[in-house]
């Protein structure tokens, strides 16, 4: 309030001496109000100032009115009272004051002269209405920001339609701005077709009816679809009457859609109950009462659902079904109490009686089902019949049992090996063949260990098997002999068969072929002697007349007076008849098994011509022989005397097919880049078509009772198989025959050489002073080693026996032992052996005229024992002790 100077009284006087009615008016104003001067201090207050500051108001006059509002001479910089003096206005603030809110107000006094003498201060308690406006912005807050991101769309119409304001989720919900739903109607967004109805209920809102406060709209979004919306609208009210509508609405497309497709599932399933082939049924725990049951119960049992649902829970059992089922359902219940949920479903076989008097066994799966109190009230079942399946599990034991018995009584061992190479299966013939059990052989690694101890043969089985199993996987069959170490020590020959289990599983079989190898072994070598005895009177005529060269030779030389010339020329004779002698009685050797062999990379034209040295004598004088040989080297990995063997009984057969005399052909070839072949032609009657296919079985003959054993072309088919090869045949009846071996031509690699010339001692391998010990019984043969072996730079000590090897004292050592494989009262393994424990690194060669020795026959084939084939030269000799020394020794022994 501002004053104006009066004319009437000077200020001081106005002020002073304000009349009665004034001071009454100043007093009953609530607002605590006092006047100060130019000071701030207090002139007069009324009775409100002089309480708020709890003072009585004489004592209040001349006090500061700062210090006694804000409690000393600081005062807030919004207090108004200061800047009324500057700009002599109306001045006002809010703030708190002693924890509470209060409003401070100043106007400027002026006297008569219009100068500012002063001001009314007053001051008013607003902490309740500030209180009750942050309540109100808060409240406002919560309802703007409810409404901005409430869920569902919220929106205000006038009586029109016409939106007044939108929240941000229906806009996004169908698509529009704010701005463009502000321009809109819910006319625009409701199809034509339902205005009549919405408007209806719109105007019943109105005039007070009574009206469902929910409604479903179907509206368009901006994209023209329609969105199925749930609303829920009260009247907007404006000075006591309605003027719009307030609504919220939620999409409920989802909603919809999901009970379209919850209705179709329910449609689905009792489709699904009425016709399936299993029974479905509720049961009421508290009643012991089915519920429902579906009608394929009257397929399963004859009875109809509403019979079954008549008859007590106990009646649809027999009762030894019953009481599993009750023992199964007890324990289900108590489980479930606990805590155990693995026992809400349980799976349990029951019989049922039949309408008819039979009975039908089934499977019950039953789950059971909690009310909302957590307590389990029902049990939903599914039950099927499981008869044909019973029955096909009987049988399937059945066959189970036959298919073990058959496996049990096989003559072959069965392994069944899974994925992961455990052996899961092991027939008790496996256990009779090898000795092993499952506990020694659970897998592949552990059998290849025990089978197979030498490692390199291990490797290569290992290969093999790697190859046949590509094969298994592929849907073929695959087999391989191989030498297995059974858990006595022993050895055995087996032929393992390996073949692809639909479950991906393999099935191994082994066939234990150790007697048939060694039967066949047997009838291979009475065949050789049925070879040798044909050879025998040519071979003799060729000994006696090398005898007779060599007779005539060395008493030549005994001569003194003999042309030192002629003498030289002599020695060179002696020498070639010798190594005819030792050819001839190499190539007999070898068709009687009494040399050791073993594959060797060859050439098939050098084989053929060796074995026609000999061949010649097979043939009698009316039979003329030509051989015509290929140009170029037919390289074959092959045992020689293996395929002399087959040339000389493909001969023999020429032979016998031409009685009265004819021609013999025997040609080599190439097939292509992987074969070559060798072929036998004779001109002789031919074989019978009726007989053709069983010329390679064993013992099978054309010839008279004594004429033959029948087993020369079977072992060359034996042969050949092994070789990898295959045998062809041409023949008709009077025009001859021909058969012709295919075998795989051998890799790159150096042949095995043809002799070459003897060599003089300044040609021969030299020794570098290592320490050599011979062990010969034959004197003449001992000294001329110890000769030849001094000349070339070896320290030799030469003994006769074992015996003798056993007294040479253990220093120094031996390099090289060059013993004779048959001695007096010793084998020379054994006596290597022994050596070898005085000598760790003592390198071995073994010499003989023959081998009977299996353990020297295994140690040549698989390179690890030398061996020396008497007669052998200087060169020969010189060369295997070379090169026997250069090599590491060989801690297996001999």
């Amino acid at each position: 309030m501002q004053r104006k100077p009066s004319s009437r009284k000077p200020a001081g006087s106005t002020l002073a001496g304000a009349d009665a009615d004034w001071h009454r008016t100043f007093d009953a104003i609530t607002d605590a109000l006092c006047l100060v001067d130019l000071q701030g201090k207090i002139l007069r207050c009324n009775r409100t100032f002089a309480a708020s500051v709890g003072r009585k108001p004489e004592e209040i006059v001349g006090e500061e009115c700062c210090a006694l509002i804000h409690g000393g001479p600081e005062h807030p910089s919004e207090w108004p009272l200061p800047k009324v003096w500057t700009t002599k206005a109306h001045q006002e603030a809010e703030y708190v004051l002693a924890d509470r809110w209060v409003r401070i107000a100043a106007d400027p006094l002026f006297d008569e002269a219009g100068a500012l003498v002063g001001a009314l201060h007053s001051h008013a308690d607003i902490d309740e209405r500030k209180r009750t406006e942050r309540a109100l912005r808060e409240s406002e807050e919560r309802y703007r920001t409810l409404v901005a991101h409430s869920p569902d769309g919220i929106f205000l119409v006038d009586l029109k339609g016409s939106f007044l304001s939108v929240n941000e989720t229906i806009c996004r919900e169908l698509g529009f701005t704010e701005t463009e739903m502000l321009s809109m109607s819910i006319w625009d967004l409701v199809p034509e077709g339902q205005w009549a109805t919405h408007k209806a209920r719109l105007a019943r809102i109105v005039k007070g009816e009574s009206v469902d406060d929910m409604v479903e709209y179907d509206v368009r979004d901006k994209a023209g679809s329609l969105v199925s919306v749930e609303v829920r609208s009260v009247p907007y009210m404006k000075g006591g009457e309605i003027v719009g509508f307030q609504a919220i609405a939620r999409n409920i497309s989802g909603r919809k859609r999901a009970e379209q497709v919850l209705r179709g599932t329910e449609e689905r399933y009792r489709l699904i109950a009425e016709n399936t082939a299993d029974v479905i049924w509720t049961l009421d725990l508290a009643s012991r009462r089915l519920t429902y049951v579906s009608p394929s119960v009257e397929k399963l049992r004859g009875y109809t659902p509403e019979e079954v649902m008549s008859q007590p829970f106990e009646a649809t059992m027999t009762p030894a079904g019953r009481k599993r089922v009750d023992a199964r359902l007890n324990g289900a219940l108590a489980a479930l109490a606990a805590g155990d949920e693995s026992a809400r479903t349980s799976l349990i076989e029951v019989e049922m009686p039949t309408k008819a008097g039979g009975v039908v066994t089934t499977e019950v799966v039953a789950t059971a089902l909690t009310g909302a109190d957590g307590r389990v009230t029902s049990v939903l079942g599914v039950t099927r019949d499981i008869t044909e399946r019973k029955r096909a599990e009987e049988a399937l034991r059945q066959e189970k049992e036959r298919f073990q018995l058959l496996v049990e009584s096989a003559p072959y061992a069965m392994v069944i090996i899974t994925s992961d190479d455990r052996f899961e299966f092991i027939s008790r013939r496996f256990a009779e063949i090898f000795g092993y059990d499952a506990a020694d052989v659970p897998n592949l690694a552990a059998w290849r260990a025990l089978a197979y101890p030498d490692p390199a043969y291990r490797e290569e089985v290992a290969r093999a098997w790697e190859t046949d199993r590509d094969a298994n996987r592929r849907g073929a069959t695959a087999s391989g002999t191989f030498t297995v170490r059974c858990k006595d020590g022993g050895d055995k020959t087996v032929v393992i068969y390996s073949a692809g289990l639909p479950s991906g599983k393999l099935l191994m079989t082994c066939e234990d072929i150790t007697q048939q190898r060694h039967l066949e072994d047997q009838l291979r070598q009475s065949q050789k002697m049925e070879i040798v005895g044909n050879l025998a009177g040519g071979v003799a005529h060729d000994f006696n007349n090398l005898l007779q060269a060599m007779l005539i030779g060395a008493q030549l030389l005994r001569d003194p007076s003999h042309d030192p010339v002629k003498t030289a020329a002599v020695v060179q004779e002696l020498e070639q008849q010798i190594n005819r002698g030792a050819a001839l009685t190499r190539q007999l050797l070898l068709f009687s098994r009494r040399e050791t062999v073993k594959p060797e990379r060859l050439d098939l034209n050098v084989a053929v011509r060796d074995a026609a040295q000999v061949m010649g004598r097979l043939l009698r004088a009316n039979i003329a022989l030509t051989i015509e040989l290929a140009q170029e080297a037919l390289p074959v990995e092959a045992d020689r005397g293996q395929l002399q063997q087959v040339l000389m009984n493909l001969t023999l057969n020429a032979v016998d097919a031409m009685p009265d005399g004819g021609k013999l052909m025997i040609r080599t070839g190439t097939v292509d880049h992987a074969q070559v072949w060798l072929s036998v032609e004779d001109t002789g009657h031919g074989i019978p078509g009726a007989i053709r296919e069983r010329i390679f079985e064993p013992f099978f003959t054309t010839k008279d009772p004594g004429k033959g054993t029948g087993l020369g072309l079977s072992v060359v088919h034996g042969i050949v198989t092994q070789h990898c090869g295959r045998i062809e045949i041409q023949s008709a009846a009077g025009k001859g025959s021909t058969f012709k071996v295919i075998l795989p031509r051998a890799g790159s690699g150096e042949l095995s050489a043809v002799a070459a010339a003897p060599a003089t001692a300044s040609e021969l391998a030299p020794g570098r002073g290592e320490r050599i010990l011979i062990v010969e019984d034959e004197d003449g043969a001992r000294d001329g080693l110890r000769e030849i072996l001094t000349s070339l730079g070896y320290q030799v000590v030469a003994v006769g026996s074992g015996e003798d090897a056993g007294e040479i004292p253990a220093d120094p050592p031996f390099d090289l032992l060059l013993t004779d494989l048959m001695l007096p009262g010793a084998l020379g393994p054994q006596l290597a052996q022994g050596l070898r424990d005085r000598w760790p690194e003592l390198r071995v060669i073994l010499m003989s005229g023959y081998t009977e020795d299996e353990a020297v026959r295994r140690g040549v084939s698989q390179g690890k024992v030398r061996f020396l084939q008497k007669p052998f030269d200087m060169a020969t000799l010189a060369r295997e002790v070379r090169v026997t020394l250069d090599e590491p020794p060989d801690s297996e022994g001999a």
